[in-house]
């Protein structure tokens, strides 16, 4: 199942904002709720850094040159938009106790799902994330 996420695209200056991401998911049957929920959230929240924030750079010949999180960024806490984890069982009749994995969903999907959002909120042709490298950890936003 695929998340949707709401995003805010000032339109005179380009910049953008994740509001609200939902993300369901059908984990077979939900042993443990509240850790389904957690790893819904936490997949994606990382998914969301990978369509915003995290990029790897390599120079001409390969070195690589992102060294840290001085200049790999992830988000904190203050980044994370209201995520709305929804759980769907549909308990998988041959794995034990019917549960199915969870968490690698939203993570894979995520970035998609704000990409969209931004693309059709601003018309902005989209073919690769993160939508934008932000220079410092302040100028967090997509221009």
């Amino acid at each position: 199942m695929a998340p949707r996420a709401v995003v805010d695209v000032d339109e005179l200056t380009g910049c953008c904002s994740v509001v609200q991401v939902v993300c369901a998911q059908d984990c077979g049957r939900a042993i443990d709720p509240v850790a389904v929920e957690g790893q819904l959230v936490g997949g994606t929240v990382q998914g969301i850094g990978f369509a915003l924030w995290e990029e790897r750079e390599v120079d001409a010949v390969g070195r690589q040159l992102t060294t840290g999180f001085g200049d790999y960024l992830i988000p904190g806490a203050a980044d994370v938009p209201a995520v709305v984890p929804v759980v769907v069982e549909h308990a998988h009749p041959d794995l034990a106790f019917g549960a199915k994995g969870i968490g690698e969903g939203p993570l894979v999907s995520s970035p998609a799902a704000v990409a969209a959002a931004v693309r059709a909120a601003s018309g902005a042709t989209i073919d690769s994330v993160p939508l934008r490298r932000a220079a410092t950890s302040a100028d967090r936003m997509f221009t």
